[in-house]
């Protein structure tokens, strides 16, 4: 990958992500808009918009526009979607689950069972296992997983989900023996957890702890997962994989990189250091590093007009909140993750309405 090209189209359009979403309307943000630029946004038509530079088509787009899509196309990675086939989960297992989390615990889970069988491998160490539900599909599968999770409720709950599991699982062994008639069924204990499932309450890290529970725990070859690394948890997950010869191969899904906190952790690459410090070019902010985790283009384009027209209303409230906010001194804090709900953004006297419910005002 040319490290060059890609810090001068990020460098050229900074523009574009340098700034907090909800302050664009701040001195100062909109007027790094280029004139062309702006002109044409202003002007343009969501359908237009969409179809010539969202999409891979180019109708009638001016030249500048077309320089942003080709120096985009010399930018790109290319790489091969998984097409293994899925394991299933059952109603039981899935319950709690959102569709997009499903789709991200069937498509991580099934992938690595095919790595760990391509290096012939029966163990996995998985660093924040949550509530343990792609550890429970590992298993199934004949591995032997290690689940690590630093918070002690997600901990202690994905102790009583598999605890749970192995329960349905004897319930449904002895169910089948009767039915086949069989009476020496072996008895087990319907309040273990699942074999070759463990769990450890710990947070991982680059710290010496860490490397006391690997030493201890991790005794065969394995593979090190993530699901959802936020934050330096990748480069410290890396560190590990590069440290523990047991570990044989990695898989991270890394998330929230504005989160970093070592900056150290960023860039990891001797190459991209290089080109950075030779082209002298610092735009590595948390800005920056929230376009890795930003929604995918196939989001776009599922979005209705109707849902650009709330979702552009809710950037227009929240940012005249920040105005206002910063004008009288107020510090605001969010009461949920995502404090709008739809009905919020119908009007800004709905959005003021509804501030109470959304902002904890200081």
């Amino acid at each position: 990958m040319d490290f060059r090209k890609c810090l001068q189209f990020l460098e050229e359009y900074r523009w574009i992500f340098d700034f907090k979403v909800t302050e664009i309307l701040e001195e100062g943000n909109l007027s790094r808009v280029p004139t062309n630029w702006s002109t044409y946004l202003q002007t343009v038509q969501l359908d237009h918009f969409s179809q010539s530079v969202i999409s891979s088509q180019s109708r009638n787009c001016p030249d500048f526009v077309m320089r942003f899509k080709q120096k985009i196309e010399q930018c790109r990675l290319c790489f091969t979607p998984y097409e293994g086939q899925l394991v299933q989960m059952t109603q039981d297992s899935s319950r709690g689950l959102s569709e997009k989390k499903k789709h991200e615990v069937l498509n991580f889970a099934s992938f690595i069972i095919d790595r760990c069988r391509a290096q012939d491998l029966i163990s996995v160490f998985d660093v924040g296992s949550g509530l343990g539900y792609i550890d429970e599909l590992l298993v199934d599968a004949g591995l032997s997983v290690i689940g690590a999770e630093s918070n002690q409720q997600f901990h202690m709950t994905a102790i009583r989900r598999s605890k749970e599991s192995r329960s349905r699982r004897v319930g449904r062994r002895k169910e089948s023996s009767v039915k086949e008639g069989k009476e020496d069924v072996k008895e087990e204990k319907e309040s273990s957890s699942l074999p070759g499932m463990n769990h450890v309450n710990l947070f991982f890290d680059n710290s010496q702890t860490t490397d006391e529970v690997l030493m201890k725990l991790v005794k065969e070859p394995s593979m090190l997962i993530a699901l959802h690394a936020c934050g330096d948890l990748t480069p410290d997950i890396l560190t590990k994989f590069i440290q523990f010869e047991q570990f044989r191969c990695v898989s991270v899904v890394s998330c929230c990189y504005h989160k970093m906190k070592n900056q150290d952790n960023f860039p990891l690459s001797q190459a991209l250091k290089c080109a950075v410090k030779e082209m002298d070019i610092n735009f590595f902010t948390e800005y920056f590093l929230r376009l890795g985790a930003q929604e995918t283009v196939a989001r776009w384009e599922r979005m209705t007009p109707e849902d650009h027209e709330v979702h552009s209303r809710n950037v227009v409230f929240r940012s005249s909140l920040e105005i206002f906010a910063k004008q009288e001194g107020i510090l605001l804090k969010r009461k949920r993750r995502k404090p709008l709900k739809k009905e919020d953004s119908v009007s800004f006297s709905a959005f003021v309405d509804h501030l109470p419910d959304s902002y904890g005002l200081h």
